[in-house]
């Protein structure tokens, strides 16, 4: 049978994990939202682009955007 400060100590140690687990995936949630958000503006970006009849070449220059998706919107 385990005594009572094991028991703490074991119970400090779990609260320990799970927080240390929660704190790593807030961190790569939020990468990975700050990265759709960059997508989503690139995308905005090539549309606002697109509608003021800019070159596709020249669009995917300047968004990093590849040639095949801003063709792709530009179809939309």
């Amino acid at each position: 049978m385990m005594r009572k400060p094991e028991g703490d100590k074991v119970v400090e140690i779990m609260v320990s994990y799970e927080k240390e687990g929660l704190d790593k995936g807030l961190e790569q949630g939020l990468e990975q939202g700050k990265k759709q958000g960059k997508e989503i503006n690139k995308i905005e970006t090539a549309s606002a682009m697109l509608k003021k009849d800019m070159d596709v070449p020249l669009i995917a220059e300047i968004t990093g955007l590849p040639f095949k998706d801003i063709i792709r919107l530009k179809e939309k």
